[in-house]
C-alpha cells in the first residue's frame, strides 16, 4: 500500500491536484492510513476498511471528516484500478456515513462593532483587514493576496483573482 500511495502522490497528484490538496492528502495519509502502509494493497479487505471507519469514529472525528478520508482511500484504489495495478477496490459504496447538518451562529451588529473596535485598537491595518474580511466574506488567503490594483473604489468592487497559500 505504501508503494501505491507513493505512486498516487508522485504521478497522479502533480497532474490533477493543487498543492494545497496534495498537502492535505499527505497529512491525511500520514495520520489515518498507517495501519495499511506495510500491507499488500491487494490484500486490504472491505472488513479492514470498515474497521478503519470504526477506529476513526472512536477518535471523535465527524462523519464528514471520515467520509473525506474514505473518499481519499477510494480515489487511491481507483487510481490503482485505472492503471491496472489492482483489479478491485476494498472501498465499498456503502462506506458513506450520514453527515450531520451543523448549525452555525453569526455575529450580530453589536458583536461586529465590538470585534472591529478591538481590531482598531491593535492597528489600523488590522482593522482594515478584519472589516474587509467581515463585510466581503473573503477567505483568509484571498484577503492576504489582495493588491491595490484589485480594488475599484469608483465601482465599489474588489476583484479576487489569487490567494496566498501556506503549507
Amino acid at each position: 500500500f505504501a508503494s501505491l500511495v507513493n505512486l498516487f502522490l508522485t504521478r497522479h497528484c502533480p497532474l490533477n491536484c493543487k498543492q494545497s490538496t496534495i498537502d492535505l492528502y499527505d497529512r491525511m495519509i500520514e495520520s489515518r492510513f498507517q495501519q495499511f502502509m506495510n500491507k499488500e494493497a491487494r490484500n486490504i479487505t472491505p472488513k479492514e476498511v470498515e474497521n478503519l471507519i470504526f477506529s476513526l469514529k472512536a477518535t471523535g472525528l465527524s462523519n464528514l471528516t471520515i467520509n473525506k478520508t474514505i473518499q481519499l482511500l477510494r480515489v487511491i484504489f481507483n487510481y490503482a484500478i485505472d492503471n491496472q495495478i489492482l483489479s478491485k477496490s476494498p472501498v465499498l459504496k456503502k462506506f458513506r456515513l450520514p453527515e450531520e447538518k451543523k448549525g452555525f451562529s453569526v455575529l450580530d451588529e453589536e458583536q461586529i462593532q465590538q470585534f472591529l473596535d478591538c481590531a482598531k485598537q491593535r492597528s489600523l491595518k488590522t482593522f482594515a483587514m478584519m472589516a474587509t474580511f467581515l463585510y466581503t466574506g473573503m477567505r483568509r488567503g484571498e484577503l492576504l493576496a489582495l493588491e491595490w490594483s484589485d480594488i475599484d473604489f469608483k465601482n465599489q468592487t474588489i476583484k479576487i483573482s489569487k490567494q496566498i497559500y501556506n503549507h
